[in-house]
């Protein structure tokens, strides 16, 4: 906050004018059209998670821990996923914006195929390797079974994961946010 303070506070001498304005409806509009379908999803996917642990729990405590575990583990993927997403998004973003609309699309079957190949060294690692992974975490053998058998089940969609991600990414990056959350609705619960 007291950078934020700091910035705002040296921003005229460097000639920059902030107007402080109530803020328009339709600009309100244009962000809730575009962040609502973003935040559902993001809740959606936390709900599911919220659900899996419930009935993993129900059924042992080993299971809500070892999927715990496989988090753990699958975040390595998970994370690079994102960051193609975030990448996509922006660059297919700039085509859009600069209206070369074939330039974005290519943009993003490029970034779709670079990074299916940039997430397979990931998925053979983490399938081969995810008994020694596991037990950096634990060492209750039910826990370790049960994470082996999630991160190799896990690991064979990490291509599919990446390809969702990445036209996530170019749907945000073209403001189209509704197709997201329809996609994210029917593919999350059942992955």
């Amino acid at each position: 906050a007291l950078g934020c303070a700091a910035a705002l506070a040296l921003l005229p001498r460097r000639g920059v004018r902030i107007a402080f304005a109530p803020p328009s409806v339709r600009a309100l509009r244009r962000i809730a059209s575009i962040g609502a379908p973003l935040a559902s999803s993001g809740l959606l996917f936390s709900t599911v998670y919220v659900a899996l642990g419930r009935a993993l729990s129900s059924l042992s405590p080993a299971y809500l821990a070892a999927l715990g575990v496989g988090h753990r583990i699958e975040a390595m993927a998970y994370t690079m996923c994102e960051g193609f997403a975030v990448g996509t998004a922006t660059v297919v973003g700039q085509w859009s914006g600069a209206q070369r609309p074939a330039r974005a699309r290519a943009a993003a079957g490029s970034a779709a195929r670079v990074a299916v190949l940039s997430i397979l060294p990931v998925l053979l690692l983490v399938a081969l390797c995810a008994p020694a992974a596991v037990r950096l975490f634990a060492r209750d053998t039910v826990v370790v079974t049960a994470a082996v058998s999630y991160l190799r089940i896990v690991a064979a969609v990490f291509p599919l994961m990446a390809v969702e991600a990445v036209y996530e990414g170019a749907l945000t990056g073209v403001q189209q946010t509704l197709p997201v959350l329809v996609v994210g609705g029917g593919g999350e619960p059942p992955r």
